[in-house]
């Protein structure tokens, strides 16, 4: 009875010596921990700068030719009826009276007898003498001719003529514009993160001992 009693306590006393054991080794290895850095993707807000194009009226400058009428002056060259004066010789007949009682004794070259009479010549002689001669003679006159010459005179006609002019257009042209929109971005962040401070389990509590340090 007594060795049995004895056996018994020295059982018990082993094994609270176990638990105690365990106990301290729980206390000491897995319980305790310490402060580390972990790098953590975290989420946030930020204001981003993006460019949109936006359309904008402009006057653009162009030149056209504009068409307008106009007279242009020439020279042509035409032709003209003009008189010309030109020298001529002019044939004509006079007639000479030889005078009362006188007579022709001959009739020149070029001149022809037109009237007799019956009369006594300077010997005496009665017969029909020349009284009256007719003469062919010639002078020297202007007359005219008509003639086809060519002279250059000064016309006009119209023309169609092209200006330079500048005109103005609306055009649409683009630019840049910068705006701003909330964009959801990451970033590591260094938290700082209980694990036990032998094994380096993360744990959802703070245990330090005076033994155990953070890295």
């Amino acid at each position: 009875m007594g060795l049995d009693n004895k056996s018994k306590h020295k059982s018990d006393i082993f094994f609270s010596l176990v638990i105690l054991i365990v106990v301290i080794t729980v206390f000491i290895v897995v319980v305790p921990t310490k402060t580390i850095s972990n790098n953590v993707e975290v989420a946030y807000t930020d204001t981003e700068t993006y460019y949109e194009k936006e359309p904008y009226e402009v006057q653009e400058a162009y030149q056209e030719q504009e068409p307008y009428q106009d007279v242009e002056y020439f020279t042509d060259t035409v032709p003209v009826q003009v008189s010309v004066p030109y020298q001529d010789i002019e044939y004509y007949y006079q007639s000479y009276d030889a005078g009362s009682g006188m007579y022709y004794s001959y009739v020149p070259t070029g001149c022809y007898c037109t009237s007799t009479r019956y009369m006594y010549d300077a010997d005496g002689v009665y017969g029909a003498l020349c009284v009256q001669i007719n003469c062919r003679l010639s002078r020297t006159v202007t007359n005219y001719r008509t003639e086809i010459q060519y002279q250059s005179v000064q016309k006009e006609r119209p023309v169609t003529k092209y200006l330079t002019v500048t005109k103005y257009r609306n055009v649409t042209q683009y630019r840049d514009v910068p705006k701003t929109r909330e964009v959801m971005k990451t970033r590591m962040e260094s938290q700082p993160v209980e694990v036990n401070w032998l094994f380096g389990f993360k744990t959802p509590y703070e245990l330090h001992l005076p033994f155990v340090s953070g890295d």
